[in-house]
């Protein structure tokens, strides 16, 4: 995820390796945080 820098991530809260809300924490340590936003459904 370093390398890129993706414009939209998508994913789904249960996810059989990892949840969504621990993948949300670990993407918004790991992005930079300029102009990052956030949303969930």
């Amino acid at each position: 995820m370093k390398q890129i820098q993706p414009d939209i991530i998508i994913c789904d809260v249960m996810m059989p390796q990892m949840d969504g809300f621990t993948f949300l924490h670990t993407i918004k340590q790991n992005l930079s945080a300029h102009s990052r936003d956030f949303t969930d459904g």
